[in-house]
């Protein structure tokens, strides 16, 4: 949709709008996908273009699902093509659009085949097919052999039985081999071979649609989650990150499932690990959305703030600090706001103002920033005269030039004040309210 308010923040894109084929555009590129078969491609034009209208890639899946369906054989006689197209209309009378074809030819799988590709779907777009067989065959909620048992005695209902069990129908004995099942579901054009064990989804659309046939899909996410995690435990090497985000992903999907408050404390920091491996790639928004995840998690505990404090300030923390980094600073002082609500610690309070006052320095309200610099230092103990005589300020520079007399950067560590972890956290307030100050104008400096 040409005015999807979404496309606005991304100035730098181009829209591309392809326009639907006439008939003979159909029937050229109907030629192309057919090649060398001997079929009246105008009549099966025609056919096509009134189911499809000229949608490029519903014709094309159309034309690919009659073939796998065997409707289209080998001939040249006009008469015989009026019965292959009464029995397509017949066959294909309830496809409608580009999404009914697609769940006529999910029907048309046997039954481990399509569990296959509801798990491919869950896993997402591009999977790796080691994993969704290890997934597939530790699933306690899924008894792949029974399906298979199930598609032996009831094959005739399934279309494409033959194609993706790879027997002829009436055999009875048949070992379950996943990787052969998803090898035929490529040749079928459900999947798409990406490299070494990694596959994917042949379009789109076609995973969109198979994800919105399943049933449950947050508890399929969630079980995923967990199926991966035990995998990923039992792993001796270090696991590669696609997995560990791939699990966190799983188990916030299905983080409605998850109802133990301990489960809740455990994937949110799973999460937070997230939102800290996305901030150090620079990667903000993946992090935000992680940190506000792992925060939904939390939000329905009751007196979360008493029991899991710790945690909901780190992920509010990094939510501040990726808001600013993408420039929001409402949000950032709104999120640091809460902590300073919530906390009661030193060592929680002081890193949230800190950020605060760079967040008013970042939009340039220096004013503001010196102001809640000096607010913070009075709360926490450190008064400083709103206006002080030049004699007063003379005399602490002449006493700190002496304490530091004759001393290099070891000797001054080593000074009370150094030690005093609390101290040094309201030097990190001064030391940003006085960049503030000389970057400001006059006001801020006199302040």
């Amino acid at each position: 949709d040409g005015n999807d308010e979404r496309l606005t923040e991304f100035q730098n894109l181009t829209m591309i709008e392809l326009s639907s084929l006439d008939r003979n555009s159909t029937c050229d590129l109907l030629a192309g996908i057919l090649e060398n078969q001997e079929l009246p491609v105008e009549n099966l034009a025609s056919t096509l273009w009134r189911k499809t209208r000229g949608n490029c890639l519903f014709m094309e899946q159309f034309v690919h699902h009659l073939e796998h369906l065997q409707l289209l054989g080998s001939t040249s006689e006009d008469e015989d093509w009026n019965e292959i197209d009464t029995f397509i209309q017949s066959v294909t009378h309830s496809i409608e659009d580009l999404g009914d074809l697609i769940r006529s030819r999910l029907d048309a799988l046997p039954l481990v085949a399509r569990e296959v590709v509801e798990h491919a779907a869950i896993m997402g777009n591009k999977f790796h097919v080691d994993y969704l067989e290890k997934t597939l065959l530790a699933d306690q909620h899924v008894d792949m052999e029974n399906l298979l048992e199930l598609d032996l005695q009831n094959q005739k209902e399934y279309r494409l039985f033959e194609q993706v069990i790879g027997v002829k129908s009436g055999k009875a004995e048949l070992s379950l081999d996943i990787k052969s099942i998803i090898n035929a579901l490529a040749e079928l054009s459900f999947f798409v071979h990406v490299e070494g064990s990694i596959y994917r989804f042949a379009h789109d659309q076609l995973h969109a649609t198979v994800l919105k046939t399943i049933e449950a899909p947050e508890e399929l996410h969630w079980r995923m989650g967990h199926l991966l995690q035990n995998i990923m435990d039992q792993q001796e090497s270090k696991p590669e990150s696609w997995l560990f985000f791939s699990i966190v992903e799983h188990l916030n999907m299905g983080s409605r499932c998850i109802t133990d408050d301990d489960e809740k404390l455990e994937v949110a920091a799973l999460t937070l690990s997230a939102a800290y491996k996305e901030k150090r790639a620079s990667a903000f928004y993946p992090a935000s959305d992680y940190a506000k995840q792992g925060l939904a998690l939390l939000s329905g505990i009751e007196h979360k703030w008493d029991f899991y404090k710790n945690i909901l300030t780190k992920l509010i923390m990094i939510r501040a600090e990726v808001a600013m980094c993408c420039g929001q600073t409402e949000d950032c002082i709104q999120s640091t706001q809460e902590i300073i609500d919530h906390a009661r610690a030193h060592d929680e309070i002081v890193p949230a103002f800190i950020l605060r006052i760079r967040a008013y320095g970042q939009v340039a309200q220096f004013a503001k920033a010196v102001e809640e610099g000096v607010e913070v230092l009075a709360r926490l103990g450190e008064i400083f005269p709103k206006r002080p005589n030049v004699g007063s300020l003379k005399n602490q520079l002449v006493k700190g030039k002496r304490r530091g007399f004759g001393k290099n950067k070891n000797d001054l560590k080593k000074l009370g004040p150094m030690k005093d972890e609390k101290m040094k956290m309201n030097m990190q307030v001064l030391a940003a309210i006085v960049f503030y100050a000389v970057r400001g104008t006059e006001e801020t400096q006199k302040l």
